[in-house]
């Protein structure tokens, strides 16, 4: 969520506990010695926090959930957007492999709401018969009253994708928990891909001023029975705040997941998701494609990127394939079955955002 609206009621917007989970994969029972979570403000500027979740006696095979509470009030000196990062850290006997006893989670306050995770593990829409003007509806709860400036929604490629089937872009108030009056229908919209994987296209509010306080649903009206596809995300659980209407009765989704659509806020978008005249991305060089074991990525600006998060996809979208490396770098693929897949480059301060298909062939 956008940092301002967070801070109108910072404690109303945390969780009470802190939570995760771990598995024991040994066939004897183990101990975790100790288990604590820091919290880093991104911006460098605070100190960093640790919260401490005590010791726990594992059976074999089995899940332990850890949930002590939850402290931390997320304090950074920036005033617009900040981002924190939060590990989770498990220790146990020396022998361990230790990356298995560690998770990272980045918790952004840009200025944007969003409920998924950034990625899409499928697809999700309205199709068939009676389908032709039906509604899909997104509820957020805008905790300031602010401006929308701009809607980003991620469509995922199919076959047959439906980038020439036009939908109405549509924005309502609330009644009663379900989508109300119509507050903005915009036609002339169609789905649109970027280049690379996850990647939203913004559609712009720039023909007229929206002003939004409280609850609000963000979707479209079809105007055909065709599947649109949006992007859906299986690692969120958002179903209550996904409604459709076919019949004239709005409906909640049976489906669990998220929508990959997100509603932006403010005088600008400030994050690593521009329009495509404000990207700068450096020269970056990939090769050999098609490869067979090693491959070779350099970057135009050595100095200018660090700390460079190198993921690979398949076709499916599924990560297969994931490391942290400097400029200049070579990984080694051998793991890696032959067939096309899609390679990501990023860096922590969303600047470098790249991403290109590679083919990976028999030795």
């Amino acid at each position: 969520m956008p940092w301002k609206h967070f801070l109108v009621n910072r404690s109303a917007e945390l969780s009470k506990n802190v939570s995760s989970v771990l598995h024991n994969n040994d066939n004897i029972k183990r101990l975790v010695k100790s288990i604590y979570w820091v919290f880093y403000d991104q911006s460098g500027k605070e100190i960093n926090d640790t919260l401490t979740g005590g010791a726990y006696n594992i059976p074999a095979g089995n899940d332990s959930t850890i949930n002590p509470p939850f402290l931390y009030p997320f304090i950074t000196s920036t005033t617009d957007s900040a981002s924190f990062r939060v590990k989770a850290q498990f220790n146990t006997d020396g022998f361990d492999y230790k990356p298995n006893n560690e998770m990272t989670y980045i918790q952004k306050f840009y200025d944007y709401y969003a409920y998924d995770d950034g990625s899409a593990e499928a697809g999700y829409g309205l199709i068939g018969e009676g389908t032709q003007n039906a509604l899909l509806a997104y509820k957020f709860d805008c905790k300031k009253q602010d401006t929308l400036k701009a809607i980003q929604m991620y469509f995922t490629r199919s076959l047959n994708n439906k980038s020439q089937n036009y939908f109405y872009l549509t924005i309502w108030d609330d009644n009663g928990g379900k989508p109300g009056n119509i507050i903005y229908h915009r036609k002339g919209i169609r789905p649109e891909y970027e280049n690379g994987l996850n990647k939203f296209h913004t559609y712009y509010i720039d023909d007229t001023t929206i002003v939004l306080n409280r609850v609000f649903y963000v979707g479209w009206q079809q105007t055909t029975p065709d599947l649109l596809n949006i992007g859906f995300d299986f690692n969120r659980n958002r179903s209550s705040n996904i409604f459709y209407n076919v019949n004239g009765t709005w409906q909640n989704s049976s489906f669990e997941g998220a929508l990959m659509i997100r509603p932006f806020f403010g005088k600008m978008i400030t994050t690593g998701i521009l329009p495509e005249y404000r990207k700068i991305n450096p020269q970056v060089k990939i090769y050999p494609n098609p490869v067979n074991d090693e491959l070779t990525i350099q970057i135009d600006k050595p100095f200018e990127y660090k700390n460079i998060t190198i993921s690979i996809y398949n076709l499916s979208g599924s990560l297969v394939q994931q490391s942290i490396q400097n400029n200049n770098t070579t990984i080694n693929l051998s793991n890696l079955k032959e067939g096309m897949y899609i390679i990501r480059l990023t860096d922590k301060t969303n600047s470098l955002n790249f991403s290109c298909k590679i083919l990976k062939q028999r030795n």
